[in-house]
């Protein structure tokens, strides 16, 4: 089924951030954005388990909750984005830490974040108006190939009276290589006195792939030749989104080039001189529309020295000149 994402920065809408690992404590940047979106159409599985919060029996399949914790859940019928359930959060206070509270998926979510890149998108609505920096917060916690925690990276919205959707893409990382997701609420600033009354509920959430690197490019062109003279270089790479791409070109004396964008499967062609002889690795990686870089293909380039004649006789009279005009002076007797 193909999925319309709308990636909307509304006014007052901020990102979260955890530091990594060991570091516990929640580092909030509260930012304020113009009015602007992305419309993304995502045609990839949706990966969250129970989307919409249908399917169960006294808890949502593949979905649960922080034990003691102060957070009240639910999970009924009385207010639902689509279909007839989601699940609520209730109960703030100023000392519940949002990175072991809230809903959370029960299984990981196996993730390949070397080539794709992937967005978490979902319905919110507040009950009730809250008390101000008291934000709804979608989030991912990422682990490693142990299933260690690495980081926790989320999106939070301010009051919303009408179901409003969120979403927050991934970063780039070698490490992650699978993640949970978790729904809730949390404070920006935790000295202020949230209402626990105040409820925010959930629905119809989409985790899934929207954008995956170019393909490493290929490139061809002559890989020997003469100082100071051109090579030219044919360029073409694939990407599986189709999105126009750019090239950045490492010539490997210290120089580079960075195109304009091309479509996608297009051949573009490049040229350089090298003014010195020497071995050069030249390397290209393409760039998307979303800035996400493929990986370097390299091509060795040689830039021989001009041949000379290898003769013992002629390097024995350049080491001994004196003996080469004798040489030359009896050859002229002959």
């Amino acid at each position: 089924m193909c999925l319309l994402v709308s990636m909307l920065l509304i006014a007052n809408f901020s990102t979260i951030i955890c530091a990594p690992k060991d570091m516990r404590n929640i580092i909030i940047h509260k930012m304020t954005y113009e009015v602007t979106h992305v419309n993304i159409v995502v045609n990839e599985p949706n990966l969250a388990p129970n989307p919409s919060f249908e399917e169960g029996d006294t808890m949502p399949s593949g979905w649960t909750n922080y034990p003691g914790t102060d957070l009240i859940y639910h999970w009924d019928n009385n207010c639902a984005y689509s279909g007839e359930k989601s699940v609520g959060v209730l109960n703030l206070t100023n000392t519940t830490d949002p990175l072991n509270s809230g809903w959370i998926t029960t299984d990981f979510i196996s993730v390949d974040y070397e080539i794709n890149e992937y967005i978490f998108s979902g319905w919110v609505k507040f009950i009730g108006i809250p008390h101000e920096n008291q934000c709804a917060v979608l989030s991912i916690k990422e682990y490693d190939i142990n299933y260690q925690f690495l980081s926790y990276r989320g999106i939070a919205c301010e009051f919303t009276s009408e179901w409003q959707n969120i979403s927050i893409d991934t970063i780039p990382s070698n490490e992650t290589k699978y993640i949970k997701l978790q729904l809730g609420q949390v404070l920006f600033y935790p000295s202020t006195e949230p209402d626990p009354s105040i409820e925010v509920r959930f629905d119809d959430l989409f985790f899934g792939v929207w954008n995956t690197i170019p393909n490493t490019p290929t490139i061809s062109g002559k890989t020997q030749g003469k100082a100071q003279t051109v090579f030219n270089y044919a360029i073409k790479t694939i990407d599986p989104n189709q999105d126009d791409v750019k090239y950045f070109i490492d010539w490997g004396d210290n120089t580079t080039t960075t195109t304009d964008y091309y479509k996608s499967g297009e051949e573009i062609n490049v040229s350089h001189i090298w003014g010195l002889v020497g071995n050069y690795s030249v390397r290209v990686k393409a760039l998307d529309e979303h800035y996400a870089w493929s990986d370097w293909v390299t091509l060795e380039v040689i830039i021989p020295r001009n041949k000379v004649i290898d003769n013992p006789l002629l390097r024995f009279f350049e080491v001994h000149p004196l003996l080469y005009k004798i040489f030359q002076l009896l050859f002229k007797g002959l």
